[in-house]
């Protein structure tokens, strides 16, 4: 579920960048992204302003799966949206 995909996250950032690590399902990372910020009720362009220097475009391509973020990315993300 969504709370173990944020574990995951967490973990992986957390673990960074000891060998061996690896980002969960990009396309899963992205679905969880985009439900947190919508329960938030942020758009995408309120999330990179709190998230600087993160763009919209990068917000949209990871919340599509295309994206491939960074994990101080994920941990700015996650500082937002939690």
């Amino acid at each position: 579920g969504i709370c173990y995909t944020i574990w995951s996250i967490r973990s992986w950032c957390a673990s960074f960048p000891l060998v061996g690590t690896s980002i969960p399902d990009l396309a899963t990372v992205g679905s969880v992204l985009r439900d947190l910020r919508l329960a938030r009720g942020l758009s995408q362009e309120q999330l990179a302003l709190r998230a600087v220097p993160v763009t919209q475009t990068t917000i949209s391509q990871v919340e599509r799966g295309i994206g491939n973020p960074s994990f101080e990315t994920l941990r700015r993300w996650l500082a937002v949206l939690e």
